[in-house]
């Protein structure tokens, strides 16, 4: 396995000795043990193949990289180390396919989206969410990632708020929860929500009978409610109002 990662290396002029100590490096880093190094690919597990393979992509720092779905048979632990790899490519240029969200707000500078084979939308991330161009998209990009440090049940976000969510974790991590999980008050929320923060409203994007808010404060978030409670509410940019989502609607990842 072990030369399978370094052919790149080998294939660019780097002599076998060179090429390999490069190549134990790079497993190292995508957690891949030196035990695993002299077996097989059958006799990995779809993680470690995974594993592998990024860092074969990585090792002979392409111009160009391309990755599909990288992420996706590795645990949440591999997660961490193979995105911190990414971010760090010299390679020029990055095409990475992905339908996880967290991928793509913390790794994408710029969006394509593609429904049915046609480009829908491009951008920043931040302009593809605001106009995602297609239903899937809209609810896709609609997820809200806010980056943290967790301690047993509570995530501490980096505006400081402390969020309550339903599973233990350690350590820098990411929560994830959908836009229409958020609900908007004018007053404090009395209800079940254990997670309840003020926040100013930055934009309403009214489509049909839905209304997208973004919310600035210790959260900068999207809530997805209907036209009648926008309405209702009285929602408009500068309006101080209570947001509130359930710690069962979080989703820790790391």
């Amino acid at each position: 396995m072990i030369d399978n990662v370094a052919f790149g290396l080998r294939r660019a002029g780097a002599d076998r000795a060179g090429a390999r100590q490069q190549a134990a490096t790079l497993l190292e880093r995508v957690g891949v043990d030196s035990v695993a190094w002299q077996r097989r690919p059958a006799a990995l597990s779809g993680g470690q193949r995974q594993r592998v393979a990024v860092a074969r992509a990585l090792a002979p720092q392409p111009d160009v990289l391309i990755v599909d779905e990288p992420l996706a048979s590795v645990d949440s632990s591999g997660r961490a180390q193979l995105r911190s790899l990414l971010r760090e490519s010299p390679a020029r240029h990055v095409i990475l396919i992905t339908h996880d969200p967290v991928d793509v707000a913390t790794l994408a500078r710029r969006v394509v989206v593609l429904d049915a084979g046609a480009v829908v939308s491009r951008g920043s991330a931040a302009a593809v969410t605001a106009s995602p161009g297609c239903e899937w998209a809209a609810t896709f990009l609609g997820a809200n990632v806010v980056e943290g440090r967790a301690q047993g049940t509570s995530v501490t976000t980096e505006g400081g708020l402390v969020l309550a969510v339903a599973t233990e974790a350690a350590g820098p991590v990411y929560v994830t929860f959908p836009a229409h999980a958020v609900t908007l008050h004018r007053d404090r929320p009395a209800g079940s929500a254990r997670n309840a923060w003020q926040a100013e409203l930055q934009r309403v994007d009214v489509d049909g009978e839905r209304a997208r808010v973004h919310l600035g404060g210790p959260l900068e978030v999207r809530a997805d409610v209907t036209r009648r409670s926008a309405d209702e509410l009285g929602l408009q940019p500068g309006l101080t109002v209570w947001a509130s989502v359930k710690a069962t609607e979080l989703t820790v990842v790391n």
